[in-house]
This record gives structure tokens, sequence and C-alpha cells, in this order.
């Protein structure tokens, strides 16, 4: 068994403790709970916290944990031309300030025509 002890609290919004009943407020001791939960503030940007954990023979480690936003993906949306009975590849122009998109999903097919994967 070992203690949490949060050491440093974001300044963009609040940590809590086991599923956000209690606010961390300065360092606090986490007996035994393994999950904090943060809200941030209407403008953040980017955070974290830092926390040590502490085994019963007193042996310790510091962790930290980094916030960030995650901001959506932007289809931009293309306009493409080419000769029929063609089929040239057409790509599906996005941008993330994050660079983690995952994949993309056609939501509606052209009505004459096939798209292939």
């Amino acid at each position: 068994a070992f203690d949490r002890t949060v050491t440093v609290l974001p300044t963009q919004g609040t940590l809590t403790v086991g599923g956000g009943g209690v606010a961390a407020i300065g360092t606090v001791v986490l007996a035994n709970v393994s999950l904090v939960y943060c809200s941030v503030s209407l403008n953040f940007s980017a955070d974290g916290f830092t926390y040590t954990a502490v085994l019963d023979d007193g042996s310790a480690a510091t962790g930290q944990v980094l916030l960030r936003v995650n901001h959506p993906p932007t289809a931009l949306g293309a306009s493409v031309t080419f000769p029929a009975h063609m089929k040239l590849p057409i790509a599906l122009p996005h941008d993330d300030a994050d660079g983690d998109i995952t994949y993309c999903i056609i939501t509606q097919l052209p009505s004459q025509g096939v798209l292939y994967q």
C-alpha cells in the first residue's frame, strides 16, 4: 500500500479526489486513491500538477501530470475534377492543431459515381 500526495496543484482548474467529492486545495494526501479528477477553467490552455507516491517503507517517487487542450479537427473540403469513367485518388484534406486525427468518416456519398477505399 502507498499514499499519493499532490504537491503542486493546477493553476487553471480544480483538482478533486474520489469522484469529485473533495476539492484538492494545497497539499492533499490521497491514501489508497489512484484517481483524481480535474475540471479546467474556461480559458484553459495547458497546465499540470505534481504528485509524490510514498510506499509504507518511506521510499518515494515524484511524477508530473501534464494537461492540455484537445483542439477539434477541421475538415477543409476540396473540389476535384477528373474525366468520366476514371478512378483517381481523392485526398481528404483536414487540419488538426494537435496532430492526432485518427480517421475520417464519409458522411454523404456522391449521387453519381462510386467511392472506393
